[in-house]
């Protein structure tokens, strides 16, 4: 496994330097492994999608039905067996309308550009030029192009929501990990196609591309063959034995006719309209109907259903073991509760602003999800950062660190420092003063109550 190399034998793997790849290898690499593009399937067309609307069993035996009542005379019944059918077809149609632009969202998720090395010099690129043993540089703001070892790191995140639906920022590191059949997320050497940079500079060789991906991966499954719900199979099973016994009594009803002397041809149009008669033809109605109130009510839950009978399907789920945050949740965060000490709130706000590693780009604010909702908060106060930097100008700063559990960034005001400081409650309450002691016991209550509403709860102090 890569990630259990070191970056020394990364680099010899795949024979490659931190100064790049010659430009001589680079095109028989990409003969050898071709772009660093997810595959797109020929898209189906409107019409394609609309058709495949009949193929069902039970819906073709209805055509046959609505052109047995036109060929009776029953032209009433057949204009509403139509009906029916170009119903339940263009409920089908726009749902798989949608899921198609669903795939074709996903398929976007790239980077469209990459900045690499190439014989020692950097080289702005198309990201579906990349091939394997690129070094590629990345830093605050960038979408990943390719799955990629990290070789140098220099306080390097990553959000890997779109990948591991995790919605905080993983920090990634450049050591040789150990264990076997490690998934993505816990590959913190490793980055990934399609997840995007919230912190830091870092140096990569890119391992795989395209399709061999992770979120290539991906992409794979949403186009597998598709696969028949218990519904349809049953609806299927159920339409074949309903067609043979129709068909069986209506031969038996022509055979008595004929046998007790009637006309054949009025025996015929008899056993077609006992046909006719015979078959359920609100049966797919009554089905997609239920089905679509099903898909309409987890519409209104940001879940997309791309084929309805999976309704269905899923109503015969028991259990849905799936990783909540990022995925279950919007992956977005806001400032619900606040709590700040009495004539401190200006201050508290910003510390707010001041203690993090948010940047501020044209596209909005880039890090962490949690120090942007805290950012976002002092900006809806009224605070801009300029404002914040100018009576509080920066110093230095100390990361945040899974052995501190907290954050601080030292600041000058005036002739004077101030340190302001953000972490987990357990950890931020062992660094207080000795006057605060008392207070302690009924922060850590407030704290496990906040907690117990689902909220993550954050300590700001300040010396």
């Amino acid at each position: 496994m890569l990630y259990q190399l070191t970056t020394q034998e990364v680099l010899d793997q795949f024979k490659t330097s931190p100064a790049g790849l010659d430009n001589g290898v680079v095109a028989s690499l990409q003969r050898e492994f071709g772009t660093n593009v997810l595959q797109e399937t020929r898209q189906k067309s409107k019409l394609f999608i609309f058709f495949t609307q009949f193929t069902d069993v039970m819906i073709i035996i209805l055509m046959g039905a609505a052109a047995i009542s036109f060929l009776v005379g029953e032209h009433t019944d057949g204009i509403v067996i139509l009906a029916i059918i170009l119903g339940n077809a263009a409920i089908g149609y726009f749902q798989e309308y949608n899921a198609e632009k669903s795939i074709r969202m996903l398929q976007e998720m790239a980077a469209q550009y990459a900045l690499v090395l190439r014989a020692g010099n950097p080289v702005k690129i198309e990201a579906g030029q990349l091939v394997p043993g690129d070094i590629i540089l990345l830093e605050a703001g960038d979408i990943i192009p390719a799955d990629a070892r990290l070789i140098e790191v220099h306080s390097f995140k990553t959000d890997e929501a779109s990948l591991t639906g995790e919605s905080h920022s993983v920090e990634k590191k450049i050591a040789a990990l150990p264990g076997q059949n490690l998934v993505p997320g816990d590959q913190h050497n490793m980055t990934f196609k399609g997840t995007t940079v919230t912190n830091g500079s870092a140096k990569a060789v890119v391992t795989t591309t395209g399709m061999n991906t992770e979120i290539g991966k991906i992409a794979g499954l949403l186009e597998a063959p598709k696969q028949k719900t218990p519904l349809q199979k049953r609806l299927a099973v159920f339409s074949k034995q309903l067609a043979i016994i129709v068909i069986v009594i209506c031969i038996i009803v022509f055979g008595i006719g004929l046998w007790r002397g009637e006309p054949a041809f009025a025996m015929f149009l008899t056993a077609l309209s006992l046909a006719v008669a015979a078959l359920p033809e609100a049966l797919p109605a009554v089905i997609t109907i239920a089905l679509a109130r099903g898909a309409r009510r987890m519409a209104k839950q940001n879940a997309l259903v791309r084929k309805l009978p999976a309704v269905e399907t899923l109503g015969s789920v028991t259990y849905i073991c799936s990783d909540k945050t990022g995925t279950l949740t919007q992956n977005s965060m806001t400032v619900e509760k606040l709590q700040a000490a009495p004539g401190k709130e200006e201050l508290l706000d910003h510390a707010m602003i001041l203690n993090n590693e948010v940047r501020f780009s044209e596209d909005g604010l880039l890090g962490d999800s949690t120090e942007t909702a805290l950012v976002d908060h002092a900006l809806e106060k009224g605070l801009t950062k300029e404002a914040a930097d100018m009576k509080f100008p920066l110093l230095t700063k100390l990361p945040f660190d899974s052995e501190r559990m907290r954050m601080s960034t030292l600041h000058q005001e005036g002739n004077k420092w101030v340190l302001f400081t953000k972490g987990a409650p357990i950890k931020m309450v062992e660094i207080l003063s000795g006057k605060y002691k008392e207070d302690i016991p009924g922060w850590l209550d407030q704290n496990r109550g906040w907690a117990a509403e689902g909220l993550r709860v954050l300590f700001f102090a300040y010396k």
